[in-house]
C-alpha cells in the first residue's frame, strides 16, 4: 500500500459560499477558539484555529502529531502541536506534518527518513516532534504533503519539492531523495500545487494541469511518455495533461488525479480501482484520458484519498465516490462503494474537506469539525479507535502539556 497525503478543498478559495443556515449550534469551547481548517493525512489529522495554533490526533509512530512521546497508544483527541508557533496554513502527509507562518516560512514535524521535513539533513532519529525550519531561505505562499515528499510554491508561482523521489514526484528531472528545497524543473509558473501519495500536480494560472512522478495507474494522463523509474512508469518532469477542459482547480490523490472546471465539472484520471474516476462506463482499472465524473452536481473542489474522493457542492454539502472499504464515503454504510458521488450523511454545511488515506474530516462554518472513515490509530478524533461510516463530531481540544 502506498503511504498517504492529505488534500483539502476550501469553498472560499474559488469564489463560493455555504449558503443556507447551518442547523446545528457549534459545540462547547470550553474556552478554546473554533477551527479554521482541517488537514487529514495517512493516519493522522490535523488543525488550525483561529489564532494559528495547531492541533493535531491519531497516529504519533513517527511523532507526527507532534508529541514527543512516539504512541503505541494512538492519540484519539485533538493535541496542541508546534508549541507557541502560529501558522496560516497547516498540511498533514503520510506520516509528517508542515505549517507555513504568515511570513512564508515553512516548518515540518514528523517522519524524515527520506528528508520530508526539509531541513537539509536527514534527522540523526528518523523523525523529529519538534518543528523543523525548511532550509534555503525561501517564502513561500502555498504548501501541499505526500506520503513522503513535500512541495511548496514561492510568491511567484515557482514550485520546490523535497523528500521521497523513487518515482520523480520532485519533479526535478531526477529520482534523488532530498532534505531540502529543489526547483521543479522548467519555467513552469502555477497558481496551485497539489501532492498526491506518489505523484505531484501543478495548475496554472491558465488553468493547464500538470502532472509528475508515479505513473504505474495513468495518473500523469495520456500525454506522458514511456519514461521509467525502476520497473515502474514515471514522469520525473512535469507532463500536460491533454484532452481536458482548462480547470479552475486540481487535486492529486492517491492513484489518481482530478480537476474541476469553472462550471463546477469534475473530470478524473488515472486509478479507476474502487470506481474513484466517479463514470460507470469507464470498466478498465485506469484510463490516462480524463473521464467525467457522472452527475448532475455542481462542485466547488475535489479532494482524493487512497481510492476515493470527495466533493463540496456551492451550498456546502459533502459528496464522496470511490471505495468504501473503511466507511470513508460517509453515507452510513459500510463497504458499498462505486462511481456514484453519494451525500455525506450530515445537514451541517461544510467550509472545507479534507481526503486521508482511508478517512476524511470537514470544517463547519461554526468552526468546529466531522471526521468519518477508518480510526485505527485516534485519526477522526472522537476519543475512541472505531471507525465511523457517518460523520462524527472531533472533540474540542484540551491544554496541551
Amino acid at each position: 500500500m502506498m503511504p498517504w497525503s492529505r488534500t483539502s478543498i476550501v469553498l472560499s478559495a474559488v469564489g463560493l459560499c455555504a449558503c443556507g443556515a447551518d442547523p446545528t449550534t457549534a459545540p462547547d469551547s470550553g474556552g478554546e477558539t473554533p477551527f479554521t481548517s482541517v488537514s487529514a493525512g495517512g493516519d493522522h489529522s490535523c488543525a488550525l484555529d483561529e489564532l494559528g495554533t495547531a492541533f493535531c490526533w491519531g497516529s504519533n509512530a513517527h511523532a507526527q502529531v507532534g508529541s514527543s512521546i512516539a504512541d503505541p497508544v494512538a492519540q484519539s483527541t485533538p493535541v496542541a502541536s508546534a508549541g507557541s508557533m502560529r501558522f496560516g496554513a497547516l498540511e498533514a502527509g503520510g506520516r509528517h506534518t508542515c505549517g507555513l507562518t504568515h511570513e512564508g516560512a515553512a516548518f515540518c514535524w514528523g517522519d524524515d527518513r527520506s528528508g520530508q521535513l526539509g531541513g537539509g539533513t536527514r534527522s540523526p532519529t528518523g523523525s523529529s516532534s519538534s518543528p523543523v525550519a525548511v532550509v534555503g531561505g525561501l517564502s513561500f505562499s502555498r504548501l501541499s504533503l505526500g506520503g513522503g515528499h513535500t512541495c511548496a510554491l514561492d510568491q511567484d508561482g515557482r514550485a520546490y519539492c523535497w523528500g521521497l523521489n523513487r518515482f520523480g514526484q520532485l519533479g526535478d528531472g531526477s529520482t534523488e531523495s532530498t532534505a531540502e528545497p529543489v526547483p521543479v524543473a522548467g519555467s513552469l509558473r502555477f497558481s496551485s500545487l497539489d501532492a498526491g501519495a506518489v505523484h505531484t500536480c501543478g495548475l496554472t494560472e491558465l488553468g493547464d494541469a500538470h502532472c509528475w512522478g508515479y505513473n504505474k495507474w495513468s495518473q500523469l494522463g495520456n500525454n506522458a511518455s514511456d519514461e521509467m523509474c525502476g520497473v515502474s512508469r514515471c514522469g520525473t518532469r512535469p507532463v500536460l495533461i491533454a484532452g481536458i477542459p482548462t480547470l479552475a482547480s486540481l487535486n492529486a490523490g492517491g492513484l489518481q488525479s482530478c480537476g474541476l472546471t469553472a462550471d463546477g465539472t469534475a473530470y478524473c484520471w488515472g486509478a479507476n480501482l474502487a470506481g474513484e474516476l466517479g463514470n460507470a462506463a469507464v470498466s478498465k482499472l485506469h484510463s490516462p484520458t480524463p473521464v467525467e465524473v457522472e452527475t448532475t452536481i455542481g462542485f466547488g473542489a475535489v479532494t482524493g484519498g487512497e481510492h476515493s474522493e470527495c466533493a463540496i457542492d456551492s451550498g456546502g454539502a459533502a459528496y464522496c465516490w470511490g471505495s468504501n472499504s473503511h466507511g470513508q464515503l460517509g453515507d452510513g454504510r459500510l463497504g458499498t462503494g462505486g462511481p456514484t458521488p453519494v451525500r455525506v450523511l450530515t445537514d451541517r454545511r461544510f467550509v472545507g474537506v479534507s481526503a486521508g488515506m482511508f478517512h476524511n474530516c470537514g470544517t463547519t462554518r461554526l468552526g468546529s469539525i466531522l471526521c468519518w472513515g477508518g480510526n485505527r490509530a485516534g485519526q477522526l478524533g472522537t476519543g475512541t479507535t472505531a471507525p465511523s461510516a457517518s460523520p462524527t463530531l472531533v472533540v474540542w481540544p484540551v491544554p496541551g502539556p
